[in-house]
């Protein structure tokens, strides 16, 4: 029997190995795919000390950079290259530090650590206090990203940890005087100069533009003259101040109200101490007269809100009747608009861009330009913009076009004029610069060779880098550029949006010591800022350095190509806003 099987076995002995060796090649392929996955993946790991960070620990640590994000931001982080290497910059950063505090003893005691939560601005009410409310809206905020209020607190409690470490490390850093002064004086000191102008409205050398210039300069900037999309409707209007002036909001309302949001409005607060005990309590009581304007304040909001639910209710209405019945003729927009009270106009042709008079809110336009695209029916819903709400009846519309060049070819040679007055004049104050500049190593003053230029120069001053009142044309280049100038120099040639201009400093003068004394705290808090946050980033290189820390390789990064050419559109709008219900 078993030399029977033998001879079987011999054959058919091809097809048996084959068959044994389709059984075993999926196993080692997923052996060695596991292998060289499991290297990769530690090739990708930063490292410290020449040894992967453990991958667990690693993504761990990124998870809580993610999750801060978007607890800061309120979104997600970008999956750019750029972003990914400062996550994982980051989140070295944050596990060294973490385990640099724990082995010092840096703790987040219960008692503390409750109190800094609670002295976050974002869970804070007008007033300044902790409002629950707002924590418990939060927590409701980061559940719907599946952020946990324990995984909240343990995020919360690490940065807590991490700041007492930083503060550790600043303790050390301190404002000598001379910083102080130093860092006080240049941007204090009083400037005065003399300014010399060149404008396009000053430069009066003709400019001519030959029909050639102009038709070349249209064939190269054709899109440039491409006129917009137009359209007209007509519109119905119900408005909020309109309407609120026929509401009455009673006394009860306006008690309720008040009573749930108490804590906004002001209390007078009394000290009031026991004389048998000693003992002092925080008493309040309401301000009875301010008690009387902030219910007239929100007897106001109550009926404008009441107004506004009104309005989007009547356009609500009139866009349902405007829905055209099969068979039917169409609606009239403006009988039914009109027999509800609603202001009924209708427009001129108008652009996105343009300004429709007594029309406010950008969803009338976004709407409008929507009912271009889609004209049957031509009946929008009802929508609502700040001062009420809308409801269109599209007329017509003009699509986006370029203009051929003789429609536009006055608009082109003012455009080349413009730009060759505009090079011309700059031209003109680089090379008087450079004439002065020569008359001034000559040994002529400053005004002499104004003079023998005929130059006009403006005295302004005097004024400091800071002064926000500076009106002089490019003012933060001025006040930029003399902080580097020595006095009695000429500026380089500045650059505006009419021309440009070079100034001379005439006269540098030092603050007043009274001045700095009075702003000395400010300024040695300022320095001391300064030099906390660098003596901080200093001792974190080292501690890098120190740990042998090694990124990993960085993310190719993706150059953005320019998008292909394609016909001009329109915009597509934001949805409709739907009108406010009861």
């Amino acid at each position: 029997m078993f030399i029977a099987h033998g001879e079987k076995v011999r054959k058919h002995s091809r097809w048996i190995l084959g068959g044994i060796l389709i059984l075993l090649i999926p196993g080692f392929i997923m052996l060695f795919t596991q292998t060289s996955s499991r290297d990769r993946r530690e090739e990708d790991l930063p490292t410290l000390r020449g040894k992967p960070i453990p991958a667990a620990a690693y993504d761990a640590v990124v998870q809580d950079v993610r999750d801060l994000y978007y607890i800061s931001a309120g979104r997600a982080l970008p999956s750019t290259p750029e972003m990914q290497d400062e996550v994982k910059r980051e989140a070295v950063r944050r596990l060294l530090q973490l385990r640099k505090a724990q082995a010092l003893g840096i703790r987040a005691p219960e008692e503390i650590f409750e109190q800094w939560i609670r002295s976050q601005p974002v869970f804070h009410n007008e007033r300044g206090q902790f409002d629950g409310d707002r924590y418990r809206r939060f927590m409701i905020l980061l559940n719907n990203h599946r952020i946990s209020e324990a995984r909240f607190l343990e995020l919360m409690r690490d940065d807590f940890i991490l700041g007492q470490l930083r503060d550790w490390v600043m303790a050390g850093a301190v404002a000598t005087p001379q910083q102080v002064q130093l860092h006080y004086g240049p941007t204090h000191e009083k400037h005065t100069i003399d300014l010399v102008q060149f404008t396009t409205d000053d430069n009066k050398t003709p400019i001519t533009v030959s029909d050639a210039d102009a038709e070349s300069y249209y064939k190269a900037h054709t899109e440039t003259f491409r006129k917009p999309a137009l359209v007209k409707v007509r519109y119905a209007f119900f408005a909020i101040k309109d309407l609120q002036k026929d509401l009455t909001v009673p006394e009860s309302n306006v008690n309720a109200y008040y009573d749930e949001n108490r804590s906004r409005y002001p209390e007078v607060v009394n000290l009031v101490t026991n004389i048998i005990t000693g003992v002092t309590n925080l008493v309040t009581s309401i301000n009875s007269n301010a008690l009387a304007t902030v219910k007239s304040d929100i007897r106001n909001m109550l009926a404008a809100l009441q107004a506004q639910r009104r309005a989007g209710e009547l356009a609500q209405t009139l866009a349902i009747k405007l829905v055209p019945e099969p068979g039917a003729p169409r609606p009239n927009f403006t009988a039914l608009a009109t027999n509800m009270n609603a202001v009924v106009k209708a427009t001129d042709f108008f652009a996105q861009g343009d300004v429709v008079p007594g029309v406010s809110g950008r969803a009338f336009y976004e709407t409008a330009f929507w009912l271009a695209r889609r004209p049957d029916p031509p009946f929008s819903d009802a929508f609502e913009c700040p001062d009420g709400c809308y409801v269109l009846e599209y007329l017509d519309g003009k699509p986006s076009r370029v203009p051929d060049f003789a429609e536009v070819k006055q608009e082109v040679v003012d455009r080349v004029k413009a730009e060759r007055r505009y090079e011309a004049t700059l031209q003109q104050g680089r090379d008087t610069l450079t004439k002065l500049n020569a008359l001034l190593a000559a040994g002529k003053t400053f005004s002499n060779a104004c003079v023998e230029l005929k130059l006009k120069a403006d005295t302004y001053g005097p004024f400091t880098a800071e002064d926000q009142d500076f009106a002089a044309p490019a003012a933060a280049r001025i006040q930029q550029t003399c902080l580097g100038m020595p006095t009695g120099a000429v500026s380089e040639f500045i650059t505006t949006a009419t021309g440009g201009q070079f100034f001379f400093l005439r006269e540098r003068r030092p603050p007043e010591p009274a001045a700095f004394e009075a702003e000395r705290d400010r300024a040695t808090e300022q320095v001391l800022m300064r030099n906390r946050r660098a003596l901080y980033e200093s001792w974190l290189q080292a501690f890098l350095q120190e740990e042998q820390v090694n990124f990993g390789k960085s993310r190719p990064r993706v150059i953005p190509q320019p998008p292909p050419e394609e016909e001009p559109t329109e915009s597509q709008p934001a949805p409709v806003p739907q009108p406010p219900t009861s």
